[in-house]
């Protein structure tokens, strides 16, 4: 492998790594939205 290729491959390999970290933040994200969504419909469930 030349080290032209090997910089290549170790760009994509650092570019996939972002996006993976970004898709990760998304989902804590969605899963903190989720859980206030649940507290605050247990809490108007209590109230009936």
């Amino acid at each position: 492998m030349s080290i032209d290729r090997l910089n290549q491959s170790s760009d994509r390999i650092r570019d996939n790594r972002r996006t993976v970290l970004e898709i990760e933040e998304l989902g804590v994200t969605i899963l903190e939205d989720l859980h206030q969504k649940r507290q605050t419909l247990l809490h108007v469930h209590n109230k009936v």
